[in-house]
């Protein structure tokens, strides 16, 4: 039974598998039956709608083609496009050429022009003060001078023919008016030698006067020799009073009277009205304006400075203005300080606001020692936004790291146009001076710093080697009066192959002997730096003997081919401030003078040849007394 059931399970299982082939091969025959009724189809529909094969291929052909013409099209569109750019931008270069040889041909007509008015007015200012000292000027001179001191002079004072032989040699600029430098001046020569400006300066329309006041009390005659000097001329480069006293006299009494009088005029309110009424003509310009420790500072001062912000509001030609409030006096008996109008926390913010927003003709602005903390910033900010100023000089303030952060964060945006910033005594500390140097990095116009006595260390020199590594236009760098220490040297050996920076300031940093090596290389090897001020860093009397051998001239003898010449291992810096904080001996320091100032007969005058200014002595190496020490 099991056997015949077995069998019969065989033969039922084998139909199944022959009826499911035959239905695959039906299947597969059905579909390609379908396939070729399609393609019929197709064949039947193409030729129905009359297009054959060879059409097919001629239209794919024409669409080929036409994609390659279009292809061409656009290359040469944009070939076309290219040249026109290329066009452009040669215009734009000669464009731009041209302007730079125009600006290069004015800079050097003006500086020309400059040689040549100082030429001028050096003869007619020395004709003008020996007629003074001879006694013949009239009331030019007598009617400011008291009558005891009215007697007629002989001979030139000392120092005026000093300054008469280094303005005919073009050390100097007569027209620039520099009585400041002028050491120990009379007032009898002071108001002869403010005479002989005005008359060298000429009237009307011709060459703009400087005057630069010594730094010292004035008397009345001073004083009033300036106010009629601007009441009468209408073109001043410069008005400097820095460091001047004598202003809040009572006009009256010669300043012997100390009362609070309000119906006595003081200097201040001549000085005022007399800017202003200048200005009132339309035709008086005022280029410079510089009134740094000299103007009133107390609690009576307050109306003087609104007049002030007034003033220079109305003024659209000034270009720089420089304050400063004088010092605080210490009232000994009570042990006390006077009143200072710093402590009025409204009186910057209005000065700020009334005089320099939005005064866009300004480019130089001082607020050195005017108080200014982090809270006045914000105020500093809004009014730089308004403002076009490439030269910000915010020194001894009390912005700290909060305010430094706070303008280094916005100085970028608000401040473009900047080129110099100054935050020296600011106490700004590591933190600030970080991101002071990363704004300063990203900022395309800044080229000159001053961080000087803001407490850094040595964890600061790491952010001033990138700066110096990184930023391709810094071209000054003032890092004076910090804690950098030791690691000074790092910083010298940065410099040594940088070819931008040409002004550095290290001084009083406490660098030591270990700076020495980095510092002889530098010396050797940078030829771009022309101004290096290296004082109180204590550097050792055997370093003398190496910049000793550094600043030896040598001379080569004269053959056929070549002529002789003279040079030392260093011959492009002017400047090296190295006598004053240092174990140097001062004869070593007087021969390096001596050097520096052959640099400067020779380099000095192809870089500077129209600016005696920077060709002068900048740093004293023991000539001015005996009693000079160089270690501090």
């Amino acid at each position: 039974m099991s056997g015949a059931g077995n069998e019969q399970y065989d033969d039922d299982s084998a139909e199944e598998e022959e009826s499911n082939e035959y239905d695959e091969n039906s299947d597969d025959s059905d579909s390609d039956d379908d396939e070729e009724s399609e393609d019929d189809e197709e064949s039947v529909g193409d030729e129905e709608n009359g297009i054959s094969k060879e059409e097919q291929e001629r239209a794919l052909a024409e669409l080929a083609k036409k994609k390659e013409d279009d292809v061409r099209a656009a290359e040469e569109a944009a070939k076309k496009k290219a040249e026109e750019d290329s066009a452009k931008n040669k215009v734009s270069l000669k464009t731009k050429l041209k302007a730079a040889t125009d600006l290069i041909k004015t800079t050097s007509a003006f500086s020309e022009n400059r040689r040549l008015e100082n030429e001028q007015a050096v003869e007619t200012f020395m004709e003008n003060y020996r007629i003074c000292c001879q006694g013949k000027q009239g009331d030019r001179v007598d009617k400011y001078v008291p009558k005891k001191e009215q007697a007629r002079q002989i001979s030139f004072f000392t120092g005026m023919k000093t300054y008469i032989s280094d303005c005919e040699s073009f050390k100097r600029c007569v027209l620039d008016g520099e009585l400041d430098s002028i050491p120990e001046l009379p007032p009898w020569h002071c108001i002869a030698a403010l005479d002989s400006l005005m008359m060298s300066g000429g009237t009307g329309d011709k060459s703009h006067i400087s005057i630069r006041m010594p730094r010292r009390q004035l008397t009345d005659g001073e004083m009033s020799k300036v106010i009629d000097i601007l009441e009468s001329r209408q073109k001043i480069n410069t008005l400097c009073l820095s460091g001047t006293a004598g202003w809040e006299q009572m006009v009256d009494d010669g300043g012997k009277s100390e009362e609070d009088d309000d119906d006595v005029p003081r200097y201040t309110d001549l000085l005022i009205d007399a800017l202003t009424k200048a200005k009132e003509t339309n035709k008086f310009e005022l280029y410079n304006l510089e009134l740094e420790y000299s103007l009133p500072n107390d609690h009576r001062a307050q109306a003087f400075w609104v007049s002030f912000a007034a003033l220079v509001s109305q003024h659209k030609t000034l270009s720089c203005v420089k304050l400063a409030f004088k010092r605080r006096k210490t009232v000994v008996a009570h042990n006390m300080m006077e009143a200072h109008i710093d402590d009025n926390t409204e009186m910057m913010p209005a000065l700020i606001k009334v005089g320099f927003t939005g005064n866009t003709k300004l480019r130089q602005l001082s607020l050195s020692r005017c108080g200014l903390t982090d809270r006045n910033v914000v105020d500093l900010l809004r009014a730089l936004k308004t403002m076009s100023l490439t030269d910000l000089n915010l020194s001894e303030n009390s912005l700290g790291e909060r305010g430094v952060t706070t303008l280094s964060g916005h100085i970028v945006k608000y401040g473009k146009y900047l080129k110099k910033l100054n935050i020296y005594g600011n106490n700004c500390q590591d933190g600030g001076a970080k991101e002071l140097c990363l704004a300063v990095l990203a900022h395309p116009n800044l080229t000159s710093l001053n961080i000087g006595q803001n407490d850094l260390t040595s964890v600061s020199v790491d952010n001033i080697i990138y700066l110096i590594r990184s930023k391709s236009n810094l071209s000054e760098l003032m890092c004076s009066m910090n804690f950098l220490g030791r690691d000074t040297s790092r910083i010298l050996k940065e410099m040594i192959l940088n070819k931008c920076v040409y002004s550095l300031d290290l001084s009083y940093n406490v660098a030591t002997e270990t700076s020495s090596p980095s510092l002889f290389r530098l010396l050797r090897k940078n030829k771009t730096l022309t101004d290096l001020n290296f004082e109180g860093n204590q550097l050792p009397p055997e370093a003398g003997r190496r910049l000793h051998e550094i600043f030896t001239i040598h001379t080569t003898k004269e053959t056929k081919d070549e002529p002789g010449t003279k040079s030392s291992e260093n011959n492009t810096l002017l400047h090296f401030g190295v006598f004053q904080g240092n174990f140097i001996h001062t004869e070593i320091c007087q021969f390096i003078e001596k050097t520096l100032e052959f640099n400067r007969e020779t380099h000095g005058k192809e870089v500077y040849p129209y600016e005696p200014e920077k060709l002068r002595p900048k740093y004293d190496h023991g000539k001015r007394s005996s009693s000079l020490c160089s270690i501090l």
